[in-house]
């Protein structure tokens, strides 16, 4: 199909040309408005925990621009999830115990874009969560849920991308009903955004 160059076949440096102008493309799409996710994960005794659970759950985004978040260059979103998970403790302190909860939060979350095929967020936020019973760490069925994430996305076709993270969302009553031990739960998420 034409010329090598210095050993390199043409149609090699079209694809490549391609592949470097689909990156280009990325560079210009926005943050996904909307996000579905699948995660899972095991608790960790962190600040005062004593219940090491193990889980999952699923969610769903829906983020919109939020200028008053950003910081400097580094644009900024207002993120709204609803989610479910499922949780059960190991029993090694007391009988093993499986719960059920539905939970919102909203969550700054900011995205940083070093390289045109890659994109790193973080997010930090808060909400509340109802549990289908109390558990060992959780005296309340209604507790709150600090949260902390960090992750990248990748581009999957035109408007979708692959959102990989890792979350830590810590559990409680603040205290509203004692012994508020608490959970500390770190997750892998995997996410698409659209």
């Amino acid at each position: 199909m034409g010329r090598a160059v210095r050993g390199i076949p043409m149609k090699s440096i079209l694809t490549v040309g391609a592949a470097l102008l689909a990156g280009g493309a990325w560079a210009q799409m926005t943050p996904p408005a909307n996000v579905a996710s699948i995660w899972g994960g095991k608790g960790a005794k962190i600040l005062g925990s004593g219940d090491v659970r193990e889980g999952g759950g699923l969610s769903f985004d829906f983020a919109r621009r939020e200028p008053h978040f950003s910081f400097k260059s580094v644009p900024a979103q207002l993120v709204y999830e609803g989610y479910v998970d499922y949780t059960d403790s190991v029993g090694s302190i007391h009988p093993r115990e499986s719960t059920y909860a539905t939970g919102g939060l909203a969550f700054a979350r900011w995205w940083v874009r070093p390289l045109r095929f890659v994109s790193f967020y973080a997010d930090l936020g808060w909400g509340f969560q109802v549990a289908t019973q109390p558990t060992y760490d959780l005296p309340s069925d209604i507790n709150s849920t600090p949260m902390l994430d960090l992750g990248t996305a990748l581009p999957m076709g035109k408007s979708q991308q692959l959102l990989l993270g890792f979350r830590f969302l810590h559990i409680s009553n603040a205290g509203f009903v004692t012994p508020n031990r608490g959970q500390d739960e770190f997750f892998f998420t995997a996410g698409i955004g659209w």
